[in-house]
């Protein structure tokens, strides 16, 4: 797709050349003065400013906006009309997507502190925007697979009813289509723009509208890639989570834990004031004889 909006954009720079001569050589009166043509300077036309507007505009859309993972049923042109959607919303609605990815940037850093606390790992923000993409499926006992949302994946895993993905962040960025190089590549184009467009306002040149709106939307896509620095790009796969099989009766057999030891300890207590009681009693005979033959002995006649 860029590489083709590109040649689609260089074709389309125009060519200037000197008109010809549609006067013959021969037949030209000598009072007659030839006006020679001169090239005029770097002077811009009306399709080109459209065009690098247009182009401008698109690349830096189509490479600054950072859709979730797919399904696992949909099919690469949904995929690809998923993500011209998401264009056309940034360009026509760029408030919407300014919003939704810094909500998404606070929920990144949320999610991984919520996972630092419970596991005690050193979770990082792209681990955060990764659960938030739908990067972890849920498998269940019958084969049912369920994406879970950032809600989901914090419940099950605060309940135990799932172990924490060994997943680093190297891996997660490996499953990229993106690199620093590109977002870098972009920043540079709308930065640019935005300086030839200050100049020209400067010097008091002549700027149009839609350069107006091709500098808004640059310092936008600009936020959007600040925004989602570390969110992967175009992940197609998400990485599958068993399901606990006995999840549920994790807490009550802690709780049954606890219980059996509280009743070791109430027999030890209860033990040791028989033992106490035992040892109290005067040292007879019988009471000797019963201790040495034990409780069992109790309802039997010494004779």
């Amino acid at each position: 797709m860029l590489i083709f909006l590109a040649l689609f954009y260089f074709s389309l720079v125009s060519t200037r050349a000197a008109p010809l001569d549609i006067i013959s050589g021969g037949n030209t009166p000598n009072n007659l003065v030839l006006q020679t043509y001169v090239s005029p300077p770097d002077q811009r036309t009306v399709s080109g400013i459209f065009w690098n507007c247009v182009v401008t505009i698109s690349l830096c859309t189509w490479t600054s906006v950072y859709p979730n993972i797919p399904g696992p049923d949909q099919k690469w042109w949904n995929v690809t009309l998923r993500r011209i959607e998401l264009m056309l919303w940034a360009i026509l609605a760029p408030e919407l997507i300014f919003f939704w990815a810094l909500r998404q940037l606070n929920g990144a850093k949320y999610i991984a502190s919520e996972v630092n606390r419970l596991c005690n790992v050193n979770w990082t923000k792209t681990h955060g925007h990764f659960v938030q993409m739908g990067g972890f499926m849920l498998m269940g006992e019958n084969g049912i697979r369920t994406v879970l949302t950032a809600e989901n994946f914090l419940e099950l895993l605060g309940e135990k009813k799932i172990d924490l993905p060994p997943v680093t962040k190297e891996e997660i960025m490996d499953r990229s289509k993106g690199d620093d190089l590109s977002r870098v590549i972009t920043i540079i184009q709308v930065l640019w723009f935005n300086f030839q467009f200050y100049l020209r306002a400067r010097q008091g040149l002549i700027y149009t509208e839609i350069e107006w709106i091709t500098m808004g939307l640059n310092m936008f896509i600009l936020c959007l890639s600040l925004f989602w620095w570390k969110k992967p790009l175009d992940v197609g796969c998400s990485i599958p989570v068993a399901l606990k099989t006995k999840a549920s009766t994790l807490v009550q057999l802690a709780d049954l834990g606890a219980e059996s030891s509280v009743d070791s300890a109430s027999d030890e207590q209860h033990g040791m004031e028989t033992l106490n009681a035992s040892e109290s009693r005067p040292s007879t005979p019988i009471n000797d004889a019963k201790a040495a033959t034990g409780p069992s002995c109790e309802g039997q006649s010494i004779g």
